[in-house]
Formats: structure tokens, C-alpha cells, sequence
């Protein structure tokens, strides 16, 4: 859980924030769905929602695959805004 881990060492102390919450749960999702070689996959994932749909659709039922099935049931404005948020933590690996 590389993501996960450093988002959450990042923002430590933030824990109770339920935009931590979402955050950590999601890279820790698409973490339990593949390993990400690379950031930009990741984030090529995580911008484009039909290639999460296709992601998720890939994955055996576990929790991951439901939490990111419901992600993919939010409004198109909202995950974007939710989703957008996450984007420089994630260019900072680069």
C-alpha cells in the first residue's frame, strides 16, 4: 500500500477528516485492485471514470471492489471535485 501509507503519513493527524477518510479508502482500494508500476497509470485510472468502471469490473467481490463501485455511482461533478483534491499529492511521486 504504498499510496495509502505515504498519503496517510502525510497527512497524519487528520485521521477524523472525512476527506482523509475518502482518500485513504480509495488509494487503498485501487491498491488492493492492482499495483501501480507507475503514478501515471494511477492517475490515468483515477481521472478517466471509464477506465476505473473497467478497473472495477476486472476485480473479484471484495470490499475494494464495492467501495470503488459505489465511487462510481457518485455524480460526475462531484467525483471530480472529490477525485481533483487527490491529483498533486499524487504528482509529487514523480
Amino acid at each position: 500500500m504504498m499510496y495509502a501509507e505515504q498519503f496517510a503519513i502525510t497527512f497524519e493527524g487528520r485521521e477524523a477528516d472525512p476527506y482523509f477518510q475518502f482518500h485513504f479508502r480509495f488509494l487503498a482500494a485501487l491498491e488492493q485492485a492492482r499495483t501501480w508500476v507507475l503514478t501515471d497509470h494511477l492517475l490515468s485510472v483515477i481521472q478517466n471514470r471509464g477506465s476505473l468502471k473497467h478497473l472495477v469490473e476486472g476485480m473479484e467481490q471484495t470490499e475494494a471492489k464495492e467501495f470503488l463501485s459505489d465511487v462510481l455511482e457518485y455524480d460526475e461533478r462531484y467525483y471530480s471535485i472529490v477525485v481533483a483534491s487527490l491529483i498533486p499529492f499524487l504528482n509529487e511521486f514523480d
